[in-house]
């Protein structure tokens, strides 16, 4: 979260150079105080390497989604009709804004998408009609601009409030599909509140009466960063379907997946590609429970200084180490989805094989089952550590590395393997300028997020080993309150 947000505020003149370059050599006109050019292409017709490019374009998309809940089992969605509501459905968002953008020929929107893989979209044309003017009114082009191509609109206030008659389907469907999207860039960094971080309240009471008038409820997040997601259990343990179930049955992290959005959110959706994708950052259940809420952009008054206090701790190294005191009364509800984390429509089980190490290198086995009696799909198998901590300040655990299968048929098995150095569980000592393997048990951790694991394996170093000497430039600057942890707060289990 911290970095997501941060990166607005904090950057240098090569990131910015790349960012320009990977943007078309765009930028928003509230930072370099010059308005957005698009460029048109030279001929209409698409040469091979572009065909090339969208169709790997539309297939990360789809390697990027994540599946965060299917209790309800509403994915994936047969070929028939379904009903469309969301303002990201319409303008859906590629991608960010100023250096964050770029050119491209088109955007496959969620509704195209959904039509171009063969879903009949039921959604009452009022509703339609009176959410696309909206969109259309805030998104229209500024002098010397394009659509969408300003600063971050607020798409949360484009919606149009449903009523009993616009959301019932214009035909027969007991699915429907709600789109949540948000942007932002430099110039324009996120808020915490309603409409960005948290649900605005006409979304939220969308929601409800969807959720309330059909039996399968999928929530999709367009979303380029880390949005409330505890809404979700929120409104199920308030709002139940007409067969008085769960009013949701599904939350889907479509992301911000480019050109080809709309189709590779089809190709999800359709189960022709099962969801393998995980998270990169740590969905707390609260804003506050993030350790920047406090100080980050306005919050402190202070917009112009951001001194990071959380050292080491960022993500889920600060959620893992302060686990028992974030929030004492529960500190298993701080966290909705993990590091690490995503489902797929298949089924898995990993199993740590062999586990080799030497001065060089650790090296870990696992093989992995397809074990669903009907779907395909690829897992990630994840490999963290956790060093002992009796000398220097360390977290909990740490990611070492990460591998990622084949897409497997039901039934199929595979085995990998992640390799990473030895010198890489070392720990860095400021007072020596160090860096450290310190003596103790390294425990080896596998599985497939950074809240489901299991040991694979214990490695002791028997003495401490400097794995890499370097000298002090400047006298330490460091924060004097820059978190710490301690052992007794750490996540655990058995």
């Amino acid at each position: 979260m911290n970095l997501l947000i941060k990166h607005g505020k904090l950057r240098t003149l090569r990131s910015l150079a790349v960012g320009l370059l990977a943007g078309g050599l765009v930028a928003s006109g509230g930072l370099l105080g010059v308005n957005p050019a698009q460029a048109t292409h030279p001929t209409d017709a698409q040469d091979a390497l572009e065909i090339a490019n969208a169709k790997l374009s539309r297939e990360a998309a789809t390697q990027g989604m994540v599946l965060l809940d299917n209790a309800g089992k509403a994915l994936p969605v047969a070929k028939g009709n379904v009903a469309l509501f969301g303002v990201g459905a319409y303008a859906t968002v590629k991608g960010g804004t100023g250096s964050g953008d770029v050119n491209n020929r088109y955007t496959i929107d969620v509704r195209t998408g959904l039509e171009n893989a063969g879903y009949t979209i039921t959604t009452s044309p009022t509703y339609w009609a009176a959410m696309k003017a909206t969109v259309d009114a805030g998104l229209a082009p500024s002098t010397g601009g394009s659509f969408g191509f300003s600063a971050a609109a607020d798409y949360s206030s484009f919606e149009e409030p449903l009523t009993a008659a616009t959301v019932a389907p214009t035909a027969a469907t007991d699915t429907a599909i709600y789109v949540i999207s948000r942007n932002s860039g430099e110039g324009s960094d996120r808020t915490s509140g309603k409409g960005d971080y948290l649900l605005g309240d006409k979304e939220l009471a969308n929601i409800k009466l969807i959720g309330k008038t059909y039996k399968n409820v999928i929530v999709v997040l367009n979303v380029g960063g880390v949005v409330d997601t505890t809404f979700y259990k929120s409104v199920n343990a308030s709002v139940k379907d007409p067969a008085g179930n769960a009013a949701l049955d599904s939350l889907l992290l479509m992301s911000q997946a480019g050109q080809e959005s709309g189709n590779a959110f089809a190709d999800i959706v359709s189960g022709a590609v099962s969801p393998s994708g995980k998270l990169t950052d740590t969905w707390a259940s609260s804003y506050s429970f993030y350790p920047a809420s406090d100080t980050f952009a306005t919050a402190d008054g202070i917009s112009m200084q951001e001194d990071y206090t959380e050292g080491v701790y960022v993500g889920y190294r600060y959620f893992d180490s302060f686990y028992r005191t974030i929030y004492p009364p529960a500190p298993e509800s701080v966290v909705n989805y993990p590091f690490g984390y995503g489902l797929s429509y298949a089924d898995f089980t990993v199993t740590t094989t062999l586990v080799t190490a030497d001065k060089d290198n650790v090296t870990v086995t696992a093989n992995v089952v397809n074990t669903s009696e009907t779907y395909a799909g690829a897992d990630v198998v994840q490999v963290y550590f956790s060093a002992p901590t009796t000398g220097l300040d360390k977290p909990y655990q740490e990611l070492a590395g990460y591998a990622k299968t084949s897409v497997l048929k039901a039934g199929e098995q595979q085995s990998v393997t992640i390799k990473f150095k030895t010198s890489e569980m070392s720990s860095y000592d400021a007072a020596a300028a160090a860096y450290k393997l310190e003596a103790g048990d390294y425990v080896i951790r596998e599985g497939d997020s950074s809240r489901n694991t299991k040991v694979g394996a214990v490695l002791n170093i028997a003495s401490t080993v400097v794995t890499e000497q370097l000298h002090n430039e400047a006298t330490d600057q460091s924060l004097t309150n820059e978190l710490k942890s301690d052992p007794s707060d750490f996540y655990t289990y058995a």
